[in-house]
């Protein structure tokens, strides 16, 4: 494990998903989409 490793969560206890798929959520000016996209980024540069 390192420090990209996700921890494993159980979730099946969770009925209901939301997603801010249009900014309603966050704001705009918080950058939640380049948030994400640098995670996931080196979450794969990790597994390579």
């Amino acid at each position: 494990m390192n420090d990209l490793t996700p921890t494993i969560r159980i979730l099946n206890h969770v009925s209901d998903w939301v997603s801010d798929l249009d900014n309603t959520l966050y704001p705009r000016s918080c950058n939640l989409f380049v948030q994400i996209d640098i995670n996931i980024t080196h979450y794969v540069m990790a597994l390579t």
